[in-house]
């Protein structure tokens, strides 16, 4: 299984947010305001965005904004 690794610098007023693949390479980087809708995206967007492409068929997308794990 393929496998990605997170990282978050966090501050005060914004986050720092890194996610890297298994060799390495750099998939996302995003700055996120300390607010929690936008952490709350964030967190939607790994998962919906990289573990649909590392786990085909356990990432059904129910709408834009709901997105559950089997």
């Amino acid at each position: 299984m393929a496998r990605i690794w997170v990282g978050a610098d966090i501050g005060k007023t914004h986050h720092h947010c890194v996610v890297l693949n298994a060799e390495g390479e750099r998939l996302l980087w995003r700055r996120v305001l300390n607010d929690e809708p936008e952490l709350l995206a964030l967190l939607a967007d790994i998962l919906a965005h990289y573990l649909s492409r590392l786990l085909p068929r356990t990432c059904v997308r129910l709408s834009r904004k709901q997105r559950v794990l089997r």
